[in-house]
């Protein structure tokens, strides 16, 4: 990790501090105790870390509402700038989930507080915990030791060399180292069960050849069995096909004994159809018998008349014509009655003899008209 700038806002006695760090050479910060020499390297752990190791009412400026820390880095050729800010509620001080951010060569990653913790390690490859309350230990031990800290470092070797261990990944070869004596541990035991498993190797030889023998006596057996298997599956096959064709066999029958009846009951309707028939033709035959005797007798009857059909009807429309003029006569005479009748009433005595002439006119008129009345009947 190579740092290129720092910027502090009310970061305990910086009110506005911008850093930029040389990228070749050693960089030396001198000043009064008090100056804020220790608030830069603070600054940096803050941005990197958060509030771990540092406690937050002694990082913000004491007259300031809110802080922020921005630190810009890069690892190999990629850039990082890495920003927190703190914020005051009252007597509380605490960081702002708010106001953390990192950029990636610019691009912004949204990230939690305990996840931006834990993308920091992952960059720099810090062996840390990545909890958001654990303290950085190899940070404060490698990097940036507190003068009250240092005696502590040199007096606890356990504690060093423990740190030591962190920074250099050591306590994974340790593990390494004890993983693989238990492995060799494991190893061993597995050649001594081994060992004792092939002591008697040459009488399992010789078993195994037996076995192999009865292995080989045994599958005669199964291809012996097979093969009659195969011959009783062929049987049974061959008794499966005589049956389905005695089976259809005993389907035909069904179906001839049902054709038989249905056509057994179909003849003797037809005998029956054939006897009624047979009945009624002689019927009919009588019939027709009794109806040429009737006939016969008919043609030896006299003839009423030698006439045509036609010569009838001309007679019978002159019969028609005539019964209409008799109606028209009576209807005349009974008119002529009425008119005599009042003439009669109005001439005097000595017409009288002409009426009766008239009435005997008339009389005869009516004679003759019964008479042709009479023949017209």
């Amino acid at each position: 990790m190579i740092l290129d700038s720092l910027v502090l806002h009310n970061i305990r006695s910086h009110k506005d501090t911008k850093i930029e760090f040389p990228q070749g050479g050693i960089t030396l910060f001198v000043g009064d105790i008090g100056s804020g020499k220790s608030t830069i390297l603070m600054g940096i752990e803050f941005a990197l870390f958060g509030l771990s190791s540092i406690k937050a009412d002694g990082l913000l400026a004491k007259a300031a509402d809110s802080g922020e820390v921005s630190l810009v880095f890069h690892v190999g050729d990629t850039k990082y700038e890495v920003g927190r800010t703190l914020k005051r509620d009252g007597q509380k001080i605490s960081q702002d989930n708010k106001g953390i951010h990192l950029r990636v060569n610019d691009v912004l990653e949204p990230l939690t507080t305990s996840q931006l913790k834990t993308r920091i390690l992952d960059i720099l490859g810090l062996n840390e915990p990545s909890s958001a309350n654990s303290k950085s230990r190899i940070y404060r031990y490698a990097i940036f030791t507190p003068q009250d800290e240092m005696k502590s470092i040199l007096w606890d070797s356990a504690k060093r060399l423990e740190t030591i261990r962190k920074i250099f990944h050591m306590e994974s070869f340790q593990m390494a180292k004890n993983n693989t004596g238990v492995v060799i541990s494991e190893m061993r035991h597995k050649m001594a069960r081994f060992q004792a498993k092939f002591e008697d190797m040459a009488d399992k030889k010789t078993k195994l050849e037996q076995e192999k023998l009865n292995v080989q006596n045994l599958q005669y057996t199964i291809d012996e069995q097979s093969q009659i298997q195969k011959e009783h599956i062929a049987q049974e096959q061959k008794v499966q096909s005589d049956l389905d064709k005695y089976d259809i066999r005993q389907k035909e029958k069904h179906d001839l004994v049902v054709r038989h009846t249905d056509t057994k009951s179909k003849l003797d309707g037809e005998h029956h159809m054939r006897a009624q028939n047979e009945k009624t033709d002689q019927n009919n035959k009588e019939r027709i018998k009794q109806l040429e005797d009737k006939l016969r007798t008919f043609d030896l009857r006299t003839k009423p008349t030698t006439k045509s059909i036609n010569e009838i009807n001309a007679e019978i429309d002159k019969f028609r014509q005539l019964h209409e003029n008799i109606t028209t006569t009576r209807t005349e005479i009974k008119t002529l009655q009425q008119q005599v009748n009042s003439l009669a009433s109005k001439i005097p005595d000595h017409v009288n003899s002409d009426v009766a002439q008239l009435e005997e006119q008339l009389r005869q008129y009516a004679l003759e008209f019964d008479s042709q009345n009479n023949t017209l009947n």
